[in-house]
């Protein structure tokens, strides 16, 4: 990334109209798909503005959604008598 770009995505992230509830973050000109929340304390979040923003998201929803059957089949099978 050149010096220019990182200036900016600098410029983005410090943009408030950028940022929704503070916490979500869209900027299309932007080029991290992962940036540190306003209150950098609190952690990352995804540049929804991002061309693979949804990759992640979709990527996200189908762990989410298995997880919880993966945990039970797993629990069921250790369970039996």
């Amino acid at each position: 990334m050149d010096k220019f770009q990182n200036e900016i995505n600098i410029k983005e992230w410090e943009n408030p109209d950028n940022w929704s509830c503070s916490d979500i973050y869209f900027s299309k000109k932007d080029t991290r798909l992962i940036v540190s929340k306003k209150h950098k304390w609190m952690g990352w979040t995804i540049n929804f503005g991002h061309n693979k923003a949804i990759y992640i998201l979709i990527l996200l929803f189908i762990f989410l959604s298995l997880f919880p059957v993966f945990l039970i089949e797993l629990l069921n099978t250790n369970c039996r008598l």
